[in-house]
């Protein structure tokens, strides 16, 4: 059923925006996401941190769908970033993962994948064009509990073979006075020698991001990622398998002195996406 609220996404992020909408001067800023690499839930910010980052947290999310996903998922994340703040940063992270399916009583836990990435900031909003620009390189690195389908958080790897995956991502980002729109354009490659999955697989996200004083901000985001599962077998597997994973969130930021704290609430809009997603870090600035 949630096939049927996709095409109100878009309006739901425009009229978020158009509520948080106020002409003001542009006073915080934020250093937290999913894998360190500054951003959102999973639209990454074209910005580049400034300084050493260390961050944890818990992410939740909940599947209520018989025959395709039914079942939980909790996840400790946990990385490293450093970035010169103008040009460059890299970041290293993992998370350990615990999931239990309703529909087998199946139950599973482990380390996730190993992220290495790092951003290129090729233009920043301070320039005369007044935008920020920035290429995001990464690579994903299988670990020894991926025979337990413990992999990457972003589902890019569904299978349990020990294959790495290498992504690019192409960042923008624009600036008015206290409101912030971010896009994010990304390939993630694979090479697998099993038939039913993809190789190539396309990301997409827009997060809308309006800052409220010195010390919070509030953000939408949707995005959009290409499930490599691609069965082509409707007679044999469940419909929806194989769908795209979308989601639509909303989170807050906070700033205390070198601590930032992020909270995040999200819904999926297809079958294979989570019906709640929460998640909380603790980002720690040395």
């Amino acid at each position: 059923m949630r096939n049927a609220f996709y095409p109100i996404c878009g309006i739901a992020l425009l009229a978020a925006l158009a509520v948080l909408w106020r002409p003001s001067a542009a006073m915080a800023d934020e250093n937290l996401a999913l894998y360190g690499l500054k951003g959102y839930a999973y639209t990454f910010s074209p910005r580049v941190v400034k300084g050493f980052y260390l961050q944890t947290g818990l992410n939740y999310a909940n599947y209520d769908e018989p025959d395709v996903n039914d079942g939980s998922i909790l996840s400790a994340p946990v990385s490293a970033t450093w970035g010169d703040g103008r040009r460059w940063e890299v970041a290293a992270a993992t998370h350990f993962e615990s999931w239990d399916s309703d529909e087998t009583d199946d139950s599973e836990s482990g380390l996730g994948d190993l992220f290495l990435g790092g951003k290129v900031q090729l233009l920043g909003g301070d320039r005369p064009l007044g935008f920020d620009l920035s290429l995001m390189p990464y690579v994903t690195l299988p670990t020894g509990n991926r025979d337990d389908w413990i992999g990457d958080l972003y589902n890019f790897n569904p299978t349990n073979e020990d294959d790495p995956t290498f992504g690019l991502n192409l960042l923008f980002g624009r600036g008015w006075k206290r409101f912030y729109l971010a896009a994010n354009l990304g390939v993630n490659y694979m090479d697998s020698d099993l038939d039913y999955v993809d190789d190539t697989s396309v990301f997409f996200g827009l997060t809308g991001e309006y800052y409220l004083s010195e010390v919070f901000t509030a953000y939408v985001e949707f995005f959009h990622n290409g499930n490599k599962i691609d069965l082509d077998c409707d007679p044999c597997v469940t419909q929806s398998t194989d769908d795209d994973y979308r989601e639509l969130g909303a989170g807050v930021l906070y700033l205390w002195r070198k601590w930032g704290f992020k909270a995040h609430v999200g819904t999926g809009l297809s079958d294979v996406s989570p019906d709640v997603r929460v998640l909380g870090l603790v980002n720690r600035n040395f």
